[in-house]
C-alpha cells in the first residue's frame, strides 16, 4: 500500500465537508424559487450535500477519540450548537415560519459524541448515555408516528430533534468501535509491530471499516422505507435521498488520518462557521426577496 493513496488529510476533509454542507444549505433555499433552472441547480446543491454528513461523523469519532478533554472538545460543540439553535429560532418565529422543518446536524454530532464518550468509559457513568441515546430515538420515533398521522408534536419542534437520528448514530457506533476491532484483529496476526496503528496499512484497513459503517446505515434505512410510511430519510426521493451518503466512501478511502493545517485560528473559524454561514445564507436571500 503507497502513501500516495491517502490524499486527504483532516484539514481537506473539513473544508470538503463544509463546501458540501454550505451547498446542501444554499440548495434548500434555490428549490423553493420560480426559475427552473435555480430549482434544477438547488436539486443538485442538495444532492451534493448528501455527501457531506458522514465526513462529519468521521470527523467527530476522530475527534473523540483523540481528544484530550471530551468536557472541552463537547462545550466547543455545544456552544455553537446553541447559537445555531437560537439563530433557527429566531429566524423561524420572527422571519419565517416555512423553515419550521429545518434541522441542526451539530445537535446530531453532540448526541453521538456523548454516547460514544459516555460508553467508552465503561464506569458507573455509562448509563448517562440514555439521556442522549433516548433524544436520537424518541426524534426517530415522533418522525415515523407523524408520517404515519396527520398531527405534528408540537412539543418537540423539528430544530431540537436529532434530525439523522439513528441514521447517523450507526455510523458513529460502527466508526468509533473500528479501532479496538482492526486493532484485535492486527495483533491476532501477529502484526502488532510498534507503531502499526499510525501506518499506512491500518488507517487504510480503518478506511474501509468506515465505507462499511455508511453501507450499512444506508442499507438500514433502505430497509425502514419499505414499511409502509416509514420513509424518514426520503430514501424514495430522487434528489434528497440520504442514500446518496454512500458516495462519501469513496472520499472515506482516501482519508489519511493526519492532521495537515492546523491553528487555533483556523479551529474557533471552524465552529462559528455553523452558525454564520446559515445566518448569511438566509439573510442574502431574504435582501434578494426569496
Amino acid at each position: 500500500m503507497k502513501k500516495q493513496f491517502l490524499l486527504i488529510n483532516s484539514f481537506v476533509l473539513k473544508i470538503v465537508a463544509f463546501l458540501l454542507m454550505t451547498l446542501d444549505h444554499i440548495g434548500i433555499f434555490l428549490v423553493e424559487m420560480e426559475s427552473d433552472a435555480a430549482v434544477l441547480t438547488g436539486e443538485v446543491f442538495r444532492l451534493l450535500g448528501r455527501f457531506a454528513f458522514p465526513l462529519f461523523v468521521l470527523m467527530l469519532v476522530e475527534g473523540v477519540r483523540h481528544t484530550h478533554s471530551f468536557a472541552k472538545y463537547a462545550l466547543r460543540l455545544g456552544i455553537v450548537a446553541s447559537i445555531v439553535l437560537v439563530a433557527q429560532a429566531v429566524i423561524i418565529y420572527c422571519f419565517d415560519s416555512s423553515l419550521d422543518n429545518a434541522y441542526s446536524p451539530l445537535l446530531d454530532l453532540l448526541c453521538y459524541g456523548t454516547i460514544l464518550y459516555l460508553l467508552s468509559r465503561k464506569d458507573r457513568f455509562s448509563f448517562l448515555s440514555i439521556i442522549p441515546f433516548a433524544l436520537v430515538i424518541g426524534s426517530f420515533a415522533v418522525g415515523i408516528y407523524e408520517l404515519n398521522s396527520e398531527n405534528t408534536v408540537i412539543w418537540f419542534p423539528v430544530f431540537l430533534r436529532s434530525g439523522y437520528n439513528i441514521f447517523g448514530l450507526i455510523m458513529a457506533l460502527i466508526m468509533f468501535y473500528s479501532y479496538p476491532l482492526l486493532k484485535k484483529l492486527f495483533e491476532s496476526y501477529h502484526m502488532d509491530e510498534e507503531g502499526y496503528e499510525t501506518s499506512t496499512r491500518f488507517r487504510f484497513y480503518l478506511n474501509i471499516l468506515f465505507s462499511f459503517a455508511v453501507f450499512f446505515a444506508v442499507v438500514i434505512i433502505y430497509l425502514i422505507a419499505k414499511i409502509p410510511n416509514c420513509d424518514l430519510f426520503m430514501v424514495n426521493a430522487e434528489f434528497y435521498s440520504e442514500t446518496w451518503a454512500l458516495l462519501a466512501i469513496p472520499i472515506i478511502l482516501l482519508y489519511s488520518g493526519k492532521l495537515g493545517y492546523k491553528s487555533k485560528w483556523f479551529q474557533y473559524a471552524s465552529y462559528l462557521y455553523f452558525p454564520l454561514h446559515l445566518v448569511i445564507i438566509y439573510f442574502a436571500f431574504y435582501l434578494i426577496g426569496f
